[in-house]
């Protein structure tokens, strides 16, 4: 019993180690905390409406946001799993 609760907790802290390295990453990878750059134009290739550039700028904020929280409410999810063991 004890060396399956062991067992399973060196697992869990083995995903929650990559799990942060993973979200760090990907935070460093998508300029978190960075200003955007203003050659960013995802919804248009010519910029005939100035609202393209918000649009974009709100869309890669929301996706971020969104990304960064199922990190960590998956972190979250391991360490209350490993509280329970």
């Amino acid at each position: 019993m004890k060396k399956e609760k062991l067992k399973r907790g060196n697992e869990i802290l083995k995903q929650k180690a990559r799990l942060e390295i993973e979200h760090g990453q990907f935070r460093n990878d998508m300029g978190f905390g960075k200003i955007l750059p203003d050659c960013i134009k995802i919804s248009a290739e010519t910029n005939f409406w100035s609202q393209t550039e918000i649009t974009d700028k709100v869309l890669i904020s929301v996706v971020l946001n969104y990304v960064d929280n199922g990190f960590t409410e998956k972190l979250e999810a391991l360490q209350q799993e490993f509280k329970n063991l």
